[in-house]
């Protein structure tokens, strides 16, 4: 499936109207006519380049031409692009996209909540053991990564850009990005305080903990337009490793790693500009629509700031209701919901002045049984 994704050079065939996969054979020709249930007539021609395969057939009411995302470098390929919509096998129509109604949740999961506040919190309880190094090591190009790694400084040289390695292989990202938890790799060692503060100290071993944040954003579509606001752009190749993003959702884990890793190592302030630039492309763009409950539950809430965090969530509402208006009441109900009630003396004064007044008109009234007791007393001392 990523195969298909990335490369785009896949070959369909049509065989009365019904699509199946062709042999990889680059001297292919066929043409074919014949008739429908509904009386309209069905041509289809398949040229033996993979470069401009294409698909076309005329019916009575319109004709309706496909091509494959990423084979072509045409004006109307370009035009597809430009919208944000294309479905899962990079088709897009010529139809205007309708954009989907984005509904951002206050409050997060229970599993996220726990994840995300013991790592703002600094691990409380957690040990710094000293004789640990086997980070530092590595990011000091001392050792190499295990398995199937390498060391840190051909890791930058040799895997920039081999899009394949970088989604297959599993182990590397736990020595890229060590954060202080256990990851899948057991080979890989928990970062120790000791490690991230020698690291973070050291500007030759801290610039590798950026060059692997930016061959990362390169590896995702993004790249890093300015290192010390951390405003994060559009790569050139944005439209395939988008479209690769928003079905390898074993990213979002890595991506939920690497922006803790930055917060470990000093570079806290590169956090928010990311987690901005992917609300822009999921809510506004829907480039990334599939990213929204990660950003939202796990990207977002590893930000260390209250005030960085609730302004980017406020943001985010607000692009919600710019793109779809009818979201605009659910989202003040559900933060209604969420927020404490805590009204200020204003507000306090002006629910007590009615009741005053209605207290001064009209006394309260004794329930029944108390009525019936007042009687039943002043008739016995009548009776005296």
């Amino acid at each position: 499936m990523d195969e298909f994704q990335e490369s785009g050079e896949e070959r369909m065939e049509v065989d009365g109207g019904s699509s199946r996969p062709a042999g990889h054979s680059d001297d292919v020709e066929m043409k074919e006519s014949g008739s429908r249930d509904d009386g309209n007539s069905l041509k289809v021609e398949l040229s033996g380049t993979r470069t401009s395969d294409s698909l076309t057939s005329s019916t009575d009411e319109a004709e309706i031409e496909y091509q494959l995302a990423g084979d072509s470098s045409s004006d109307d390929d370009k035009k597809q692009y430009a919208k944000p919509w294309y479905n899962f096998w990079g088709f897009s129509s010529d139809e205007p996209a309708k954009k989907r109604r984005i509904k951002i949740p206050r409050k997060p999961s229970v599993w996220s909540a726990r994840d995300t506040v013991e790592y703002r919190k600094g691990y409380p309880g957690m040990k710094d053991i000293k004789r640990l190094n086997q980070n530092l090591e590595f990011y000091s190009n001392e050792i190499p990564s295990y398995p199937q790694g390498n060391f840190i400084d051909i890791i930058h040289e040799d895997w920039w850009g081999d899009y394949r390695l970088l989604e297959y292989n599993h182990s590397y990202i736990q020595w890229l990005f060590p954060i202080r938890e256990r990851g899948l790799n057991m080979h890989a060692q928990v970062l120790q305080l000791h490690e991230a503060e020698t690291i973070s100290s050291d500007p030759e071993i801290h610039g590798r903990i950026l060059k692997s944040y930016k061959m990362m954003l390169d590896f995702y579509g993004m790249k890093l337009k300015d290192e010390k606001s951390g405003e994060v752009v559009r790569a050139e190749n944005w439209k395939e490793r988008f479209r690769h993003l928003n079905h390898s959702m074993h990213n979002y884990l890595r991506i939920t790693r690497i922006l803790k890793c930055l917060g470990e190592m000093k570079l806290e302030h590169l956090k928010a500009p990311f987690v901005h630039f992917v609300l822009d492309e999921i809510i506004s763009e829907q480039t990334l629509y599939n990213c929204l409950d990660s950003c939202i539950n796990y990207w977002l809430p590893v930000l260390r700031s209250d005030q960085q965090r609730e302004t980017l969530l406020q943001y985010a509402e607000s692009l919600a209701a710019q793109t779809h208006p009818a979201a605009v009441a659910e989202a003040k109900i559900e933060s209604k919901k969420c927020k404490k009630s805590n009204p200020d003396e204003e507000t306090q004064s002006k629910l007590k002045q009615p009741v005053k007044e209605e207290m001064h008109k009209s006394p309260k009234k004794k329930p029944k049984s108390q009525e019936k007791q007042t009687k039943i007393t002043k008739g016995k001392k009548s009776q005296k």
